[in-house]
């Protein structure tokens, strides 16, 4: 089985060392870009206040979730904070704004239908939602990746069948957390109070 251009692009960040595993998740130093028509992507209009929040062309630390990885409360904390710390230490004279993260888990459409202890609504709930798609192609691709819609239905998780039965709740959305200047590098996480901020 041959590697996509998408798979040699991505071992080619990690080789470069740009992408950072810490914890549960991988971190990408990137400046900040906008999706927008012009670009080639599928549009996704970002707000006046989240364009004041984060000037395009700011440093930031783009947040990626690997497949299968466990979305625990604790162990996501855990990496965002291990993360603020590293990149402080490391990069001491790049003044990284915020952790950017654009994907089909903070969609809100989607979230409003999961209960308050699913494990991707609580990572959602962590970030500001400054732009949003109803694109569904990434979240079919990631929820029924590897071959298991071909699966008997019987077998399909929840969120399969929650994502088959709902496909116009489907899209992804772009989220940040911003991180506090000189409070140790800490990340401010909005949503902790159980509810979805959007801007």
């Amino acid at each position: 089985m041959g590697i996509s251009k998408e798979e040699v692009l991505w071992f080619s960040h990690i080789i470069s060392t740009s992408i950072f595993k810490i914890g549960v998740l991988q971190y990408e130093i990137t400046k900040l870009q906008y999706p927008g028509k012009e670009k080639g992507e599928p549009y996704m209009e970002v707000s006046a206040k989240g364009k004041a929040l984060l000037p395009e062309g700011c440093d930031v630390l783009s947040c990626h979730i690997r497949h299968g990885v466990e979305l625990s409360s604790i162990a996501v904390e855990a990496s965002f904070r291990k993360a603020a710390d590293f990149f402080k230490e490391h990069y001491p004279h790049t003044n990284f704004r915020a952790f950017v993260c654009s994907s089909w888990l903070l969609y809100p459409s989607m979230l409003a239908l999961l209960g308050e202890e699913s494990k991707i609504r609580q990572f959602a709930l962590r970030f500001t939602i400054i732009a949003a798609c109803p694109d569904r192609k990434q979240a079919m691709e990631r929820i029924f990746s590897y071959g298991s819609k071909s699966l008997p239905k019987e077998k399909w998780t929840s969120l399969q069948v929650l994502a088959i039965q709902n496909k116009k709740r489907l899209g992804y959305a772009m989220g940040v957390i911003m991180i506090e200047p000189d409070v140790q590098s800490s990340p401010i996480f909005p949503g902790k109070n159980g509810t979805l901020r959007t801007l």
